[in-house]
Order: structure tokens, then C-alpha cells, then sequence
């Protein structure tokens, strides 16, 4: 610090307030729940989705208590939220407050973080880009390796020091490898991971993060659900432009058919839309319930991941992974699809039915049961992210919309559409009953397992 202090300080003198930049108060991300330390470079806040406290400037770390930011009114315990302010990286200058330095994108280079003085004695920092050997392997040991850029293929490694976090980064080569460093030296950038991972919390979203990389993630990582959307777009280009085919004659269900043995229409009229307002409709609500499946192999940012696992930044918001599974989703499919159609013409025997708003339905009857138990289970409080419990609320309150919304029509039509809502209806409760009377206990020995948040 000394051989600097002298130059430095003159430099900044000159240079005035340009010396600092930070973070944008919009970008904060949660840094620790209700009594745990949040760590934090920059200003930090305490509070919950009712209220919040005023910024306070945190250098270090900070315990996330309402007393610890002056107090809140009578309410629910809270979280903290960190806004970090980044170091300046211009040569001749620094920042005089607590400030982390960015991630590098490139990952022959890193950014250090350096301690200096103005002339008048003020304490300060400052980012420098140095070279690292990122991506470079060590021999698998019990510890994750702590210098910089240096990691592990063992995924099972732990770091030695309680004030170290593992995390995931990345080889030259691209695989995935594993590395412990202080909390304060966590991505610090305009929007991190876990500000990234929230922006992308809806599925429907998923396809697009990287596209078209990210929708070949999802398809091999939703294969079930891909697959059905795919049919539904290829049934009706068939059924539209391929009318020699006559496919409203052979896949629609039509009850009076099944004294036939026609049973293959049961499981065919998903694949037929009136038109393509209905098909897209349906694709969106598809698409928005790919996590009843599962959560694909995304990253928000180089070592980031979507989906929730033991190896990632404890400081990130991540999507657990509760889905069902493909086999379970398949058969799902299969019977919401024939108890909706049998159950939706009992009152309209000779009723055409088409469309695959009986799947949709029957994912968000699955949806809710699996939310709800995980909810029950306590997952989001072993998980260590408090807002993806209101996530979930979120989610269950856009399920209970569509669904009011589908009465409404059914009653504003004075009941000509009664068989479309008697099978939706029908379907979503399906859906919730599959998940409740087929599934084993959520939560039970799920943290002892391999692929700990999935239910097999």
C-alpha cells in the first residue's frame, strides 16, 4: 500500500468524483435469510414483501436481523437483500467505500481486488486485471482447491474453511469443475446469477435465455413436454394444410367411437386446434409448466446453474428441481388426456372434442399438489431461498385465475361450452390426485439422494 499511497493520492485529487461506480439499487440480490450473515460489499437491506428497512452501508458482512438495520414494524421475519457497489477499475483512481471487483469473461484474465489510500489517508480500493489459470485441474483431494482459477473434477469436495463457499466454474474445455473461495469474492457484476436465475424463474422464458442453445437444453432436458408441443404444432399444420389426411375424421374424440374399439382417440384429439390462437394459447401454458418435468441443464452465467444443487453459490437464486420426472409426465399425459375426454362427454355424448387444454389443466392440477407439498415439506427453508416460497404462491394464484376464467366463460355462454370446462375440470383434478396418491412423500430421504430435489 505504501508504494502507491503517494501517486495515488494525487491522482485522485485530480480526478474528483469520478472515482467510483456502482451497482444500479434495482439489482439487489439476496444475500441471507432471517438470522444468517449476510455478506456483502456495498449497502445491504432487511425486510420481507410488506416492508423494508433503509440501506445500510456493509463492509464485509452483516447479521440479517431487523435490529441489525434499525428495526421494522411488527411483522413476519425477513431477508436480506445486498445492492454491492463495484471497485473502480481505472488506473489512477479508487473507490472510497466497501466494493468487490466484477467477474472476468475472459478466463485467461481475472480481477483482483487491491487496497489503497487516497493522499489524506482516506482508505480505498481498487480492481486490477491480472492473469489467472482458470480452468486449471488439480489432483482430486478431499478439498476443493481455494487459489484462484484452480479447481476440482470432484464434485464432491468440500472447502476446508467455514468462511469459503464452493462453487462451480468452468474448464478450458467446458467441463464443469469445482473451486472455494471467500464469500467476498463471489460474482459482484451488475446482475450476478441469482438476479439472473429470478429474471428467468418462469419457464415459459426458458427456451429463450440463450436460444437457440438454450432450447435444445430444454428439449433434451423437458423431453416429455417437448415432444407433446411438437405433436400439437405438427398435428395441426396436418390437419390444416394436409386435408387429404382428414385427421378431424380419425384423431378427434368421439365418444360414440369408443363402442368400436377406436381407442386410440383418446389419447389423438390433443394433437387437433381449431386454430392457431387456441394451439398457441396452449403452448404458452404448456411451456410456462416445464418444471412439473424437470429443470433443464441451464446456466443464468458461466457457473451458474438454474437449476439447484449442492455445488452452487449459496449466494444465488436458483429453481429446485421437483419435477416429476419424464415416465411420471408421460403417464400424467395419458390420464388426464382419457379421463378428461370420458368424464367432459358424459352429460354431451355425441360431443367432438379437441385440443390439448385438458393436458394443460391436468399439469397445473399436478403443479399445485407438487408446490403445495413442497411448500409443506419445508424445501424452500432447507433451500435457503425465502422468495421462491412466495414464487410458488405466485404460481398457484396464475393457476387459480386460469381456472376461474374457464368457469367464467363456461358460465357467461350460458353453458355451451360445459363439456370443454367439465373436462378441464376433470383433468386438473387428475392431475392433482396422480401427484398426491402416486408420488412417494416429498421430502422423504430427498436430501440423502443423489439427485437430491427430484422425485424418481
Amino acid at each position: 500500500v505504501g508504494s502507491h499511497t503517494s501517486s495515488f493520492g494525487r491522482e485522485l485529487a485530480f480526478m474528483g468524483t469520478q472515482t467510483f461506480f456502482s451497482v444500479d439499487e434495482k439489482d439487489g440480490r439476496v444475500c441471507g435469510a432471517h438470522g444468517e450473515i449476510c455478506r456483502c460489499f456495498g449497502h445491504a437491506q432487511y425486510g420481507n414483501m410488506f416492508s423494508w428497512s433503509e440501506k445500510v452501508e456493509v463492509d464485509g458482512s452483516i447479521m440479517c436481523i431487523a435490529a441489525s438495520f434499525g428495526g421494522l414494524p411488527a411483522g413476519r421475519a425477513g431477508w436480506c437483500r445486498c445492492y454491492p457497489t463495484i471497485c473502480t477499475s481505472d488506473i489512477g483512481s479508487c473507490t472510497p467505500r466497501p466494493c468487490s471487483c466484477p467477474s472476468s469473461k475472459d478466463p485467461a484474465t481475472e480481477w483482483a481486488k487491491k487496497t489503497l489510500s487516497t493522499g489524506e489517508g482516506v482508505k480505498c480500493w481498487a480492481c486490477e486485471r491480472r492473469a489467472t489459470s482458470a480452468g486449471v485441474l488439480e489432483e482430486e483431494a478431499p478439498f476443493c482447491p481455494t487459489l484462484a482459477g484452480r479447481c476440482s473434477l470432484n464434485r464432491r469436495c468440500t472447502c476446508e474453511s467455514r468462511a469459503e463457499t464452493k462453487r462451480v466454474i468452468r474448464t478450458r474445455d467446458g467441463r464443469p469443475c469445482w473451486t472455494c473461495a471467500a464469500q467476498e469474492e463471489q460474482t459482484a457484476s451488475g446482475m450476478d446469477g441469482g438476479q439472473k436465475a429470478m429474471f428467468w424463474m418462469l419457464p415459459l422464458l426458458w427456451p429463450f435465455m440463450d436460444f437457440p442453445r438454450s432450447a435444445v437444453e430444454v428439449f433434451f432436458g423437458c423431453t416429455a413436454l417437448s415432444t407433446f408441443l411438437v405433436l400439437c404444432f405438427v398435428g395441426y399444420l396436418l390437419q390444416h394444410f394436409v386435408a387429404v389426411l382428414n385427421l378431424n375424421r380419425f384423431f378427434s374424440f368421439y365418444a360414440p367411437c369408443m363402442k368400436k374399439g377406436e381407442l386410440w382417440r383418446l389419447f389423438t384429439y390433443f394433437m387437433l386446434h381449431s386454430d392457431m390462437q387456441h394451439l398457441c394459447i396452449n403452448a404458452m401454458h404448456l411451456l410456462d409448466a416445464l418444471d412439473l418435468e424437470g429443470v433443464p441443464n441451464l446456466e443464468v452465467s458461466l457457473g451458474v446453474p438454474l437449476r439447484c444443487t449442492r455445488d452452487g453459490p449459496v449466494s444465488s437464486v436458483c429453481y429446485p428441481d421437483v419435477g416429476i420426472g419424464r415416465a411420471h409426465v408421460v403417464a400424467l399425459i395419458a390420464l388426464v388426456l382419457a379421463y378428461g375426454a370420458l368424464v367432459g362427454t358424459i352429460r354431451s355424448f355425441g360431443a367432438l372434442v379437441q385440443g390439448a387444454s385438458s393436458v394443460c389443466f391436468g399439469v397445473d392440477g399436478a403443479l399445485v399438489a407438487l408446490y403445495s407439498m413442497f411448500l409443506g415439506a419445508g424445501l424452500d427453508a432447507e433451500l435457503k431461498i425465502p422468495e421462491f416460497g412466495m414464487f410458488f404462491w405466485m404460481r398457484i394464484g396464475i393457476i387459480a385465475f386460469h381456472i376461474f376464467i374457464d368457469i367464467v366463460q363456461s358460465l357467461c355462454g350460458s353453458g355451451k361450452d360445459s363439456v370443454g370446462t367439465t373436462a378441464h375440470m376433470a383433468s386438473f383434478f387428475a392431475g392433482f390426485c396422480y401427484v398426491v396418491l402416486v408420488l412417494p412423500p416429498l421430502g422423504d430421504g430427498l436430501f440423502d439422494d443423489a439427485r437430491p430435489y427430484i422425485v424418481e
